[in-house]
């Protein structure tokens, strides 16, 4: 084997090793983008998935805070009847005493 075939081989290895190498390049760039894209979906997933706990989290507080003022309205009211004496209670001794008249005169 002559050395002008050496050489011819060895440049050829070269390149070989060269385009070997390009090519691994390019499969890494590639992987790296996939792995990019993939945790920018979770990203983005994680970030809806948050926005959501946060809504469904305030409609709750919401609904509770309105069923607690409907409660509170609902004990106001019972203690406003409450504090009402009956309309016949405070009646009652008034026709009590018609009633004691009215045996009395007979």
């Amino acid at each position: 084997m002559s050395a002008a075939e050496k050489q011819r081989r060895k440049e050829e290895k070269k390149q070989r090793q060269k385009e070997l190498e390009k090519q691994w390049d390019e499969e890494d760039k590639e992987e790296e983008e996939k792995r990019r894209k993939k945790k920018q979906k979770k990203k983005e997933k994680e970030a809806r998935e948050k926005e959501e706990r946060y809504k469904w989290e305030r409609q709750e507080r919401e609904r509770e805070e309105r069923e607690r003022r409907e409660r509170e309205r609902e004990e106001e009211e019972r203690r406003q009847r409450e504090a009402k004496p009956h309309p016949t209670w405070w009646n009652q001794s008034d026709n009590d005493e018609k009633q004691n008249d009215e045996c009395i005169l007979s």
